[in-house]
């Protein structure tokens, strides 16, 4: 676990080298997986961006190396740019918006779903 979904942020991370899933908690206690981050690639800035406690949670799925961040830097060179900062807080704010009802619209709990036509219908 690289960080908890409603953790503070302390930070961001750009992975180097391995495989980083983001997930979310959906409806009755299920996963829900939203992206799989490559190397070279930056998570952990929404929470940041948009100044809340953490959407997802970040699990690492094969050996990692990470590239840590701290908040306080961000911070800092986004003060030099208010207007994108005010910009990037919309965006990541709707982006979470949609992850989160994705999540939900999606859920399908197979051990309570009833067959139907040998196929499994979401409750």
């Amino acid at each position: 676990m690289i960080f908890q979904e409603g953790a503070e942020p302390d930070g961001f991370y750009v992975l180097q080298k391995g495989r980083v899933e983001i997930v979310t908690d959906g409806l009755n206690n299920s996963r829900f997986s939203l992206a799989y981050v490559t190397e070279g690639d930056p998570f952990g800035e929404m929470s940041i961006v948009d100044d809340t406690k953490r959407t997802a949670s970040a699990i690492a799925c094969a050996p990692s190396v990470t590239m840590f961040f701290p908040r306080e830097m961000l911070d800092k060179e986004l003060k030099r740019a208010e207007l994108i900062k005010y910009l990037f807080r919309n965006v990541c704010r709707k982006l979470a918006d949609q992850n989160r009802e994705f999540s939900h619209q999606n859920y399908v709990d197979l051990q309570t779903a009833a067959p139907a036509r040998g196929e499994y219908q979401a409750n």
